[in-house]
């Protein structure tokens, strides 16, 4: 028993996560997350906002830097929550299975009727 209050422990604090991207979220993380909460999930206090300083104000739009965050995948913030979600490399997958390199017939496949192609 205890075993496994440990692995759910890990799971939601962002170790070993599993980092499926859905609709709204991304492992633990969903989209309108303060960095607070973030944190909170994560287990990871020393999370913290970078990006365009001085160009652009962090609190404007900014990237999560965490060590709980594979380094692909980024959690864009804008005005105190988060906005967007970025995979730049293979290794995350949607729920429908979609990676980066996927073609666009995979795309096609998976998401049918689902989506637009422009």
């Amino acid at each position: 028993m205890l075993l496994g209050t440990l692995a759910v422990h890990a799971a939601v604090h962002g170790q070993d996560a599993n980092w499926t991207v859905y609709l709204r979220r991304v492992g633990p993380i969903q989209v309108g997350m303060s960095l607070r909460q973030v944190r909170a999930v994560l287990g990871d206090q020393r999370a913290f906002l970078e990006g365009n300083a001085p160009v652009v104000p962090l609190d404007d739009c900014a990237y999560v830097t965490s060590a709980k965050v594979p380094a692909y995948l980024g959690l864009m913030v804008q005005r105190g929550r988060v906005v967007r979600i970025d995979v730049w490399e293979r290794g995350i997958a949607t729920a429908s299975g979609i990676q980066v390199g996927a073609t666009e017939d995979e795309v096609k496949r998976a998401y049918k009727t689902r989506i637009q192609v422009q």
